[in-house]
């Protein structure tokens, strides 16, 4: 297949060509691991698909809401495929990320391990799953504040055995380096461009946390009472440019029983919390290469790990 030309044109049967290659590339064989990003979430990724290579991906959430989690299941999932995965974090270190991860493959909670109360039996189910966790292919970095620093980062994996699948913790704490905007959306706006192209550059999946608005918190008055609306991608805080450049913005949700739209939902809302569990909305408010939607999952809060519901409620958008 011809390359792309200097003056940057691109035929159409070049095209044509590209595409094929890439289908075939993406055509999952029998026994062969598939090369998308999945969560191992059944139900997410049979909506979604997993994530593809050159994508840019942005997830919204208001704080304690779970986003960081969340990312970190796409992050564990792919690293267990075999997948090298580049995690920056600029808000928890590698202790803080580590207990969530011990969290979410064992049977110690989270809190045993900030309240330092682990039994004899939990360190020992610790001791087992170490070398297993330990010896997955997920790097992180806890000071790649910038774009620069994040592609020297990912090209040092790159030059070291390749990488596939970078995921940034969280847009809002990144900087522009010496390179000042007159407002913080111009810079966000950089840097969301930067990451952007470096995903395309790469050809792997960048996965962007992204906070959201204060506004976004607020109900509505319905019939004298406030009501929690759902967050939507507009509300992503100090740029719309996020909004504008992801390929998929998917929105993290906590839905009070207020907002169940049927008594269905509401005996699926009552049952998990009767079982420790929080009820999750995933929204796809954009996805370029399917459909939007939402997928309803459970939180285990103690383990620090997305569930599939067994009879998940999907609505359509």
């Amino acid at each position: 297949v011809k390359q792309q030309t200097e003056t940057g044109l691109i035929s159409m049967m070049d095209a044509v060509f590209r595409t094929y290659d890439q289908l075939s590339e993406d055509q999952q064989k029998e026994g062969e691991p598939t090369k998308r990003i999945l969560s191992g979430i059944s139900t997410m990724d049979n909506k979604l698909g997993g994530l593809r290579g050159s994508e840019y991906v942005a997830i919204g959430a208001r704080p304690s809401v779970g986003k960081s989690i969340f990312a970190l299941t796409y992050c564990l999932n792919a690293a267990k495929q075999g997948k090298r995965v580049l995690l920056v974090s600029l808000e928890m270190n590698e202790v803080q990320i580590t207990e969530r991860i011990f969290a979410s493959q064992t049977d110690v909670t989270l809190n045993e391990m900030e309240s330092g109360q682990i039994t004899e039996k939990g360190w020992e189910n610790m001791a087992f799953g170490l070398s297993k966790i330990g010896n997955l292919p997920l790097w992180i970095h806890l000071e790649a504040d910038t774009v620069p620093k994040v592609r020297r980062a990912a090209y040092q994996l790159y030059e070291d055995g390749g990488i596939d699948m970078i995921a940034i913790d969280y847009i809002q704490l990144m900087d522009t380096g010496g390179n000042k905007r007159q407002n913080r959306q111009e810079e966000i706006a950089e840097i969301s461009r930067g990451l952007r192209k470096l995903a395309a550059e790469l050809k792997i999946p960048i996965l962007v946390l992204t906070q959201l608005n204060r506004n976004s918190a607020k109900g509505t008055m319905v019939k004298g009472q406030k009501v929690r609306q759902e967050p939507t991608m507009s509300e992503a805080r100090e740029s719309g440019a996020i909004e504008q450049d992801a390929n998929i913005f998917m929105l993290l949700h906590d839905p009070e029983e207020s907002e169940m739209r049927n008594e269905e939902e509401k005996e699926t809302y009552r049952n998990l919390k009767a079982q420790g569990l929080q009820m999750m909305r995933i929204i796809i408010d954009k996805n370029r290469q399917g459909k939007r939607g939402r997928v309803t999952l459970a939180f285990d809060g103690d383990h620090m790990r997305f569930l599939p519901i067994a009879k998940n409620t999907e609505a359509p958008y």
